[in-house]
């Protein structure tokens, strides 16, 4: 899928510190664990 932003858009996006969606858990994925099996790895 094209979003039609150029590599310089996500370059200045994620060369801020600051958290863009913060430090806390995903709400979804933290309501939906039970969906997930620990010792997995990929």
């Amino acid at each position: 899928m094209f979003t039609g932003h150029t590599s310089q858009f996500w370059d200045r996006r994620y060369k801020e510190l600051d958290y863009v969606y913060g430090t806390e858990p995903n709400q979804f994925l933290t309501e939906q664990q039970h969906c997930f099996r620990s010792g997995i790895k990929f």
